[in-house]
């Protein structure tokens, strides 16, 4: 071969320089493949270097002559692909590239931004087709994922709203118009007033014509109001007008007997539904039958209707519940394992590469929930399970039913098979059976809303014992003593938890528990601290905790930063419960800071969405209840007094501005009666009563109302019903002893002096405005004023005087009258201790423990070396005048307060005192429960020793004192008769 010209006999043969690379790893790698054109000659042939996988040739690369060796082959030159080679190698690429298209075209067509086109697309066509309803429901999913179209599905939605809406069927519209309340609920993007604007408009305009259509709509719309009492009477005429064409239809009975019971019309509404009994079946007419009975006092009769409504939508709320909880795992298991096999975005990586272990795990569980935020499958199952908490409240108001039931037996045995029932209402509730430690523990806690506080204890503990008391149990009874109001034990327990572990994330859980627990401001600070600062909610909650800290000490651009730092971390989070209630929270600081009205009205928004997202816990339905209670009473205030200027929302010491005599109190008790918010807000605060019974917060919240009504009955059944729940009263106690030691004192005058300052700016500029919103600015200076003092004695009490005066003439009222009477009386101490060392020593001694607004009247009253000095003082004097002329007004509720001012100084005015006190049985009603509420507070322990005084009771008088005065609270001398 050596003397045959190769060059010549293989002229498409090039040379080389080295042969090619040879190298395969299990079967992966170059190699040569197949032997063509065979030259007998030479013994050459061609062969194929390829690119194979397993052995198998997949790429044809290029083409060699060779002449065999003993190991191998010898390389003589480089020859052309074959034909074939090179056709496998065009069908091999359009093949790869086919493929790689593919996978991007599927790629492309699975992404969230190409789903949410076809689905926008899909929705413009329903619309141009008239399925307006079934169009909004898509742009509504959209416009809540707050991602890919949001904004594009919300102005959709929107302009249905604006425009088709104008023309379709009612009924049509009211579906559009129900998802646009979501959207305008959940995202804000839309003002809620223009909604129901919009959508009472429609039913003014067509109503009558489609009364169905026009209740559909108004439905709607409802939710979105504090004030539903313009709705309900459009609604009421409506429904009228529809069971009078329709008289047989349970479609409409239905509805309207719910809206006659909502009213307090309990006669009309069983007069429609009780001869339709029978047909009820378990339907919502049973609902409104059974909780119009149990509103009459006929419990057997409502409990036949209510069990089996409550029991079958139960297993469905616990199913939703479980389906619910089960997809949250399984796409939190999804993406982490997405994280986990690379395929998240390359910038978090980035950050996780530079964080530490704790921030890692903060890193993970900020892009989880983001991920799950907007999870359709998680919406979805969220808005499942939301529809089916509707029972809840149901199912609650029947454990009540079953509760009074079984309290009004007077045969130990009935009694106790009725409480038997309402417990297996109560334990229903929590869908939890079986003879495990989490049936004890609930049982347990049923056991404290039954009134059997001690066998729920005993539960409690057992379980405890068993454990050893470990980490997780202990924690476990901390979380249902918060739920139970018994924070001070929570609170304990919280610490015990957090001492027993040293695993991180146990101590953050247990360090994030403590801080909703929290004493104050400071207390709730330091534990979020000592969680994890990486974990999405501490953070939002920390910034919520230091915002209100900053406007606490008066940096309102740092209060509102932190604010809205709060308010987008919670945003972040998938829709629960608990981020929502903390949303309203964070909104309502916003309220409180700057007078953001629409900050405030989505703070009432949100607290009502998180009850209906949770609807037992007491929790919320405290948030909720007091929220709607202020609503309720901004809305009989009305334009009397600019709320937003005072950053102020409604209560029952602004409404005390709008009536100076009992003929005008009525009116306004009156009002409040009749407002349906305060229906609502009332039945949220009674849940609260039975499943929180160891605060006294929802308890005092009802008795305001009730005191303010003067209602006696309920007062009376409110007094027994506290008497039964033993409230925990440890922290007043705690507070009253930090008062009496001094040691918060820094803290109050830095907080005092912040708000007074506040007060000055806000009377300055609502001065020139004038009236009763100028009013209650200035009387709120004169009374920090007054706080500030009791402080440091360092108080301008002249000027205190002069701004009081100032509010009662702007506004003679209830408020500003007994304001101005204080202060006359702290002016008329100050001076005396100025004068007096012996009175300045006097005042000294008890002034911090009953507060001189006390004291004064104990030394008019008792006989002794300061009481002529004190009735003596112009100051006392003008304050006497002033409860002469409140007494006249008030001429059928006298206080205990106005007998002791007056024993000593007018003993025959005094006497006209003490029989209207006779007169009047309520007042001691009302004291029982203030001394149940605050047992600790030697001002009520003073009321009650005065009226009973009156009453011709003094061993009852010192017998309350008595129980002060055990608790280690300092109390003066005080008169005896």
């Amino acid at each position: 071969m050596a003397q045959i010209d190769l060059t010549k006999k293989f002229p498409q043969m090039t040379s080389i320089k080295s042969p090619p690379p040879l190298a395969r790893i299990n079967g992966i790698g170059t190699g040569v493949y197949g032997r063509r054109d065979h030259d007998p000659e030479t013994n050459t042939y061609v062969t194929t270097l390829c690119i194979s996988v397993l052995f198998v040739p997949i790429l044809c690369l290029r083409a060699y002559r060779v002449a065999p060796a003993q190991r191998g082959w010898y390389f003589l030159g480089r020859e052309p692909l074959s034909g074939l080679a090179r056709g496998w190698n065009v069908v091999l690429l359009a093949a790869a590239l086919l493929i790689f298209g593919g996978v991007r075209y599927d790629t492309y067509t699975s992404s969230p931004a190409y789903k949410a086109k076809r689905q926008m697309a899909e929705a413009h066509k329903l619309a141009d087709g008239g399925h307006l309803s079934g169009a909004a429901k898509i742009y509504q999913t959209l416009a809540l994922a707050g991602e890919e179209q949001a904004a594009n599905a919300t102005a959709a939605i929107k302009g249905l709203m604006d425009a088709q809406c104008l023309q379709a069927p009612l009924a049509e519209s009211a579906g559009v118009f129900s998802d646009v309340a979501q959207v305008a609920r959940r995202r804000g993007a839309i003002p809620v007033t223009e909604v129901v604007d919009k959508g009472m408009k429609l039913v003014t305009e067509r109503g009558d014509s489609d009364p169905r259509g026009g209740i559909a709509m108004l439905d709607a719309v409802r939710p979105l109001v504090i004030d539903t009492r313009p709705i309900d009477a459009v609604r009421l005429s409506l429904l009228r007008k529809w069971a009078a064409a329709d008289p047989a239809n349970l479609d409409v009975i239905v509805p309207l007997a719910s809206l006659l019971s909502q009213q307090g019309q309990f006669d009309e509404a069983k007069k429609l539904l009780l001869p339709r009994k029978d047909a009820l079946t378990e339907g919502e007419g049973a609902r409104v039958l059974g909780t119009v009975l149990a509103r009459t006092g006929d419990f057997d009769g409502a409990y036949a209707l209510l069990w089996p409504y409550v029991k079958s939508r139960l297993d469905a709320l616990h199913a939703a519940e479980q389906n619910s909880q089960g997809v949250a795992e399984r796409l939190w298991q999804r993406e982490l394992k997405l994280l986990n096999d690379e395929k998240g975005p390359r910038d978090f990586y980035e950050k996780y590469k530079a964080a530490n272990a704790d921030e890692q795990r903060g890193l993970v569980r900020e892009y989880v929930n983001g991920r799950l935020k907007n999870d359709p499958e998680f919406t979805s199952a969220q808005e499942a399970l939301e529809r089916e908490t509707e029972v809840v409240p149901v199912a609650l108001e029947l454990g009540m039913v079953m509760l009074q039931r079984a309290q009004g037996q007077t045969n130990p045995a009935t009694r106790k098979d009725q409480l038997v029932s309402a417990e297996q209402v109560f334990l229903a509730i929590g869908g939890i059976a079986g003879q495990t430690a989490e049936y004890r523990i609930s049982l347990g806690q049923v056991y404290y809303w039954l009134g059997k506080q001690a066998d729920g204890r005993k539960l409690f503990d057992d379980f405890l014992a068993a454990g050893g008391r470990n980490y997780g149990d202990v924690l476990k009874i901390a979380i249902r003593l918060r739920q139970l109001g018994a924070l001070p034990e929570a609170r304990a327990m919280g610490e015990e938890a957090y001492s027993k572990t040293s695993k991180p994330e146990e101590q953050n859980e247990a360090a994030t528990f403590r801080s909703l627990c929290s004493k104050d401001l400071d207390d709730q600070i330091a534990w979020l601290r000592k969680a994890s600062s990486s974990e999405p909610w501490v953070k939002a909650t920390l910034a919520k905790a230091l915002g209100d800290k900053a406007y606490e000490e008066g940096r309102e651009a740092e209060a509102g930063r932190q604010f809205r730092t709060a308010i987008d971390a919670y945003a972040a989070m998938p829709r629960t419960a608990n981020t929502v209630n903390d949303t309203a929270l964070a909104y309502f600081s916003v309220f409180l800071a700057t007078g953001d009205r629409a900050a405030l009205d989505r703070s009432d928004d949100y607290f009502q969405q998180a009850v209906a997202l949770q609807p037992s816990d007491p929790v919320l339905l405290y948030n909720a209840g007091v929220t709607l209670l202020g609503g309720a009473l901004a809305d009989i205030i009305g334009a009397d007094i600019d709320l937003r200027a005072l950053h102020d929302s409604g209560s029952f010491s602004l409404l005390a501005y709008l009536y100076n005599d009992q003929a005008s109190h009525d009116v306004y008790a009156r009002r409040v009666k009749e407002h349906p918010g305060m229906a609502r807000a009332l039945s949220y605060l009674e849940k609260v009563t039975v499943l929180s019974p160891k605060s006294g917060q929802a308890f005092a919240a009802i008795d305001a109302l009730h005191e303010f009504t003067r209602d006696d009955a309920a007062l009376h059944t409110l007094e027994m019903r506290i008497k039964a729940a033993d409230i925990d009263t440890a922290d007043q106690l705690a507070s009253v002893k930090d008062h009496l030691s001094g040691v918060k004192d820094q803290q109050s005058i830095a907080g005092l002096t912040t708000a007074l300052k506040r007060a000055e700016d806000q009377s300055n500029i609502l001065r020139a405005k004038g009236g009763r919103t100028a009013a209650v600015a200035i009387a709120n200076q004169s009374a920090l004023i007054l706080a500030l003092d009791a402080f440091t004695g360092t108080g301008d009490l002249d000027k205190a005087v002069e701004l009081a005066e100032e509010a009662r003439k702007l506004c003679p009222s209830t408020a500003t009258t007994s304001t101005l009477i204080g202060t006359y009386i702290l002016h008329a101490s100050k001076d005396l201790r100025h004068a007096d060392p012996d009175f300045d020593a006097f005042c000294a001694k008890y002034g911090r423990s009953v507060g001189m607004g006390e004291l004064v009247p104990i030394i008019a009253g008792a006989r002794g070396p300061f009481q002529k000095k004190v009735l003596d003082s112009p100051q006392f004097k003008k304050a006497l005048d002033l409860i002469k002329e409140e007494n006249r007004s008030y001429p059928d509720s006298p206080t205990s307060f106005e007998w002791a001012m007056l024993i000593s100084a007018d003993p025959a005015e005094a006497e006209k005192v003490a029989q209207g006190l006779r007169k009047n049985p309520r007042r001691l009603v009302e004291q029982s429960i203030d001394t149940l509420l605050h047992p600790a507070s030697a001002d009520v322990a003073l009321q009650g020793y005065w009226l009973m005084q009156a009453l011709g009771k003094p061993d009852d008088g010192r017998q309350i004192l008595r129980k002060v005065a055990d608790m280690g609270i300092p109390l003066p001398p005080v008169r005896q008769n």
